[in-house]
């Protein structure tokens, strides 16, 4: 359960770097 949790942060923070990003 903790690693699947510390994989949806990174998921979600690199989503969202990415997002930034490109906008």
């Amino acid at each position: 359960a903790l690693f699947g949790s510390d994989i949806g942060k990174f998921h979600t923070q690199v989503s969202l770097g990415l997002k930034f990003i490109i906008n």
